[in-house]
């Protein structure tokens, strides 16, 4: 554990540029870790699911690990030289300490699937030709572990499906995967459905809000669709129990200009979750009103002194806006 700690802080180091970059080395030819990168869909559509298969062959006499964190590793990018293909904004992303490390037995090939969904708008037909570079740190078992950068290029080409038809068998194969006991499909399938820009996907990504670990992934997909429907199912989870599935819901809201229920803040007053306490009594805070003092009271007694303590300062604040006219 110790030496995937210190190589998880090598590859932050490695990546952020606060070192030299010497010790990376471009590894496309070379045959102990070998990475090949296509997609095997038969079909792509435009406003369809478009999956990337990366193969990581292990070619060593020895058992090998690398950090292949999940669904966007830093290290991992793609691009191309179309004037056609629209790249998406990329989020700067930090490293997940809590990434474990994939291990690959000698001779074995381990599969992972990308989707190209989260990296560009695919509006049109042709064929067009993806380039990738990978980054990653690989452990070989008896050696020293390494930074490594593996890159090349792909081609997948596009059409238009028949019917709408089309595209909803494919929206329903992985929607099908969400709650599928495999972990690994499960994240695959959330995120194949996470950056579909068609309004029709909506009621695939639904399913997410009710799935232990990826309510905040459904919440996000949904986000990206400011209509009536997606704004009022992240509404409704404001009231949910898991404090980060809640602050995801306010933060996605608010980015979609959602106006937030004043009742939905008060309602998380009673919370047994003192963190949604906390943020509820915030956001009323935000907007004082001297109606909210009824719900304040409770809270100057709340067993967490943070909670009773904010409490205190609203209610001292709606105090002063009784004597002074509720403006």
């Amino acid at each position: 554990m110790k030496k995937y700690i210190i190589s998880l802080l090598l590859l932050l180091i490695n990546i952020s540029g606060f070192t030299q970059n010497n010790n990376i080395k471009i590894n496309n030819m070379t045959n102990d870790v070998e990475i090949v990168v296509f997609n095997k869909s038969q079909k792509n559509w435009v406003s369809g699911i478009i999956p990337v298969n990366f193969l990581i062959k292990n070619n060593t006499k020895h058992e090998i690990s690398l950090l292949l964190p999940y669904p966007n590793p830093m290290g991992l990018s793609f691009d191309t030289q179309s004037s056609v293909l629209e790249k998406k904004p990329q989020e700067d992303l930090m490293i997940d300490v809590r990434v474990v490390p994939t291990e690959i037995s000698s001779g074995e090939t381990y599969e992972i699937v990308y989707f190209l969904n989260r990296y560009f708008n695919f509006v049109s037909e042709g064929e067009f030709e993806i380039f990738y570079s990978l980054e990653t740190m690989i452990d070989i078992e008896d050696s020293e572990s390494s930074t490594r950068v593996y890159e090349g290029k792909f081609s997948i080409e596009l059409q238009n499906p028949s019917s709408n038809e089309e595209l909803k068998e494919q929206y329903s194969y992985y929607s099908n995967h969400l709650k599928s006991d495999d972990e690994k499909l499960r994240k695959e399938a959330a995120e194949a459905l996470s950056f579909i820009d068609n309004p029709l996907c909506i009621d695939y990504i639904i399913p997410m809000l009710s799935i232990e670990n990826l309510e905040t992934t459904g919440i996000e997909a949904l986000s990206r669709f400011n209509t009536s429907e997606p704004q009022q199912l992240i509404l409704n989870m404001l009231s949910h129990r898991e404090f980060f599935v809640v602050s995801t819901a306010i933060a996605a809201l608010n980015s979609m200009n959602v106006q937030i229920p004043r009742t939905k803040f008060i309602n998380m007053l009673s919370s047994e979750n003192g963190s949604i306490v906390f943020i509820g009594l915030e956001n009323l805070a935000l907007t004082p009103d001297v109606d909210d003092k009824e719900y304040i009271i409770p809270l100057l007694k709340h067993y967490d002194p943070i909670i009773a303590e904010e409490a205190k300062k609203y209610h001292s604040l709606l105090n002063k806006k009784s004597t002074f006219g509720n403006k």
